[in-house]
């Protein structure tokens, strides 16, 4: 064996086990890195706790997948549960120095809002700490994201200040978001649609700016009954 040959076979076999360990990493690694320590990380920001069932990757397509999300607050209550959430990563965050992703989807999620007699939400309370995370995310590099969809999502508004209590139940929420970024004044055009099961519509249509967080655009009410 020449000694170009055994370059080359030394150099192929330091390229087999990168891929290996690169397969591994992503079908086993990522999964177990993100229950293991994303999850709860951010669980820090909240008062409560974030959880998914299972979590897959796929690190040749770079699609990340989590079943079975649930945010629950101190007293272990769902207030946000979703189906599926669906990640879709692109090779240009390499060259881009950002964080580029080609789709993000989220199936089902529901929302559970409740105003206590006290007059606070259970969101306002689960999300008090989160604002040190706001301020994390405007200092992150940038986030460039095609497109967001949010299907069929569902929620349940309920007041208990009044008496009798009002409840309220708000489905066939839909949102969609093209060319997101995070760039200060970036315009980033985006729909939403709602329904009730009374025939009521609310419609959504505009643009949104990250930083500073703005929005403008046309609201749409129809089918109500006064």
């Amino acid at each position: 064996m020449t000694r170009r040959t055994k370059r080359f076979s030394i150099a192929g076999g330091i390229l087999a086990v990168l891929l290996v360990l690169y397969t591994l990493g992503g079908f086993f690694g990522v999964p177990w890195i993100t229950q293991a320590y994303v999850l709860p990380g951010l669980s820090g920001y909240l008062n409560g706790e974030i959880r998914a069932g299972d979590v897959t990757c796929n690190p040749f397509t770079l699609r990340l997948e989590l079943d079975d999300i649930a945010i629950v607050d101190r007293d272990d209550k769902p207030v946000v549960t979703v189906d599926k959430l669906v990640a879709n990563a692109g090779l240009a965050s390499v060259w881009r120095l950002e964080l580029y992703l080609q789709q993000l989807t989220l199936d089902r999620p529901h929302v559970n809002v409740i105003i206590k007699p006290d007059g606070e939400s259970n969101i306002e309370d689960l999300v008090e700490p989160a604002v040190e995370l706001w301020a994390i995310i405007l200092r992150s590099p940038r986030v460039t994201l095609d497109l967001a969809d949010v299907n069929d999502a569902s929620a349940d508004f309920t007041d208990l200040t009044l008496d009798p209590q009002f409840h309220h139940k708000v489905s066939d929420l839909d949102f969609h978001l093209t060319d997101f970024s995070t760039r200060p004044d970036q315009h980033n055009p985006y729909s939403f649609t709602a329904s009730t099961g009374d025939g009521e519509s609310i419609a959504w249509k505009g643009s949104l700016t990250f930083n500073p967080l703005s929005s403008h655009g046309e609201f749409t009410i129809t089918g109500i009954d006064l």
